[in-house]
């Protein structure tokens, strides 16, 4: 800074210190504990803006749907009973010859021994 600045400088804080009622070296002191308080602060809020973020999670669901098949080999069997049935006729005749005697109102009869009953098979 140039020395023409430096004396404007002090003109003016010295001009300022004269309206105020303060020597300059008062003054010194003073803007040493002056404190300052902030300016008033306006507040303006905005309405407000709504993001929407989407997060996407990917999961995989698995749907088991089992089948069961049953495989059935069936044999079908049919078994056949036959009952063949051979019938046979055997006529069979049976003589005896007796010796009865000669009276024939009261027959007294003997077999003869020479024939024996006989079967004939025809």
């Amino acid at each position: 800074m140039g020395r023409s600045f430096r004396k404007k400088k002090k003109k003016v804080f010295n001009d300022a210190c004269n309206k105020i009622g303060m020597r300059p070296a008062q003054a010194n002191d003073a803007v040493n504990k002056i404190v300052v308080r902030p300016a008033q602060v306006k507040e303006i809020v905005d309405p407000v803006q709504n993001i929407v973020k989407t997060i996407i999670r990917p999961q995989v669901v698995r749907h088991i749907h089992p089948t069961n098949i049953l495989n059935i080999d069936r044999e079908a069997i049919r078994i056949e009973h036959f009952f063949p049935v051979n019938e046979e006729f055997l006529n069979e005749r049976v003589v005896e010859e007796l010796n009865c005697g000669d009276d024939m109102e009261y027959p007294q009869c003997k077999p003869l021994n020479k024939n024996k009953k006989k079967k004939k098979y025809y």
